[in-house]
């Protein structure tokens, strides 16, 4: 005989078998996404182990082998999970910003289209800015100069430690930088250009550069400077690395290597960036 609680019990019975089948559902979800993260934190994992083995192999056919950029540039390594691409150039096709001399900044800063500053102001500013003093050169800007546009502390009087730096420049708008960051750098060795594989904006600076020397139209310090073109390696190179797994994800980085004569590695990494959708410092090859 059936007790007068049994239509009760048997709802309660179905409301928690129903509670339960959405629990159940919830936790295939809950599963199904925490699948879907490790997914894609294994393919993040496997990008960045791509690009790392990328740049040893171009540190080893660079520094080991001592093949030549151009041999190395467009190389595509087939790893285990995927491919990594690499593009090599010579830093010494770029302008340090350290070693420069007024004539070239200024004339690249020229050629570059520069127009938020006077030639000359760029270059002096930027003189102003690497040099140990506080003594402001004609066109350029110390302390007073800095403070007065509320950047406290600047010029830092030392040697620039990264290109993006310069965007503190006094009087340069973000524009002109933007025009000047794929042309400079801060890892040349010397103050010569590379002429195989500069830009035309970088050519055109160092033609506008020697033209100025020749009619003595600079400073006593550019009339003492040898010429600001060179033919050889500067054993300093950027590696631009795209990586892609089977799976199809992506990842680009940017380096600047160097040769070094300590273990473990051949080379030294001067500078590493991971770059969003292929935006960086720029390949200096407009």
């Amino acid at each position: 005989m059936r007790g007068e609680d049994d239509g009760y019990i048997t709802l309660a019975v179905l409301g928690f078998a129903g509670l339960m089948s959405v629990v159940a559902v919830g936790l295939v979800h809950l599963t199904g996404q925490g699948i879907q993260r490790m997914s894609i934190g294994s393919q993040a994992l496997q990008v960045e182990s791509l690009l790392d083995s990328g740049l040893t192999g171009a540190g080893y056919f660079l520094f080991v082998e001592n093949q030549e950029p151009d041999d190395v540039n467009a190389t595509v390594l087939s790893l285990g999970g995927g491919s990594v691409e690499m593009e090599v150039v010579d830093e010494a096709i770029r302008v340090d910003l350290n070693k420069a001399t007024p004539t070239l900044l200024a004339s690249l800063f020229d050629a570059a289209g520069g127009t938020s500053l006077d030639p000359k102001a760029f270059a002096d500013r930027v003189m102003d800015w690497r040099d140990e003093d506080s003594l402001s050169s004609i066109y350029g800007a110390e302390g007073f100069d800095y403070a007065a546009a509320g950047r406290v502390g600047m010029p830092p009087n030392r040697l620039f430690r990264s290109v993006d730096e310069l965007r503190f420049l006094h009087g340069l708008d973000a524009t002109d930088f933007q025009r000047l960051r794929p042309f400079l750098t801060v890892f040349s060795p010397s103050s010569h250009v590379l002429e195989k594989g500069a830009s035309a904006t970088v050519r055109a600076a160092v033609e506008k550069s020697a033209a100025r020397i020749a009619d003595k139209d600079v400073s006593a310090d550019d009339l003492t400077a040898d010429n600001e073109q060179t033919d050889a390696r500067s054993g300093v190179f950027r590696v631009r690395l795209t990586a892609r797994t089977i799976m199809g994800a992506v990842g680009i980085s940017e380096a600047v290597i160097a040769k070094r004569n300590k273990a473990p590695k051949p080379f030294a990494v001067l500078m590493w960036s991971r770059l969003q959708d292929g935006v960086g410092s720029g390949d200096g090859q407009t």
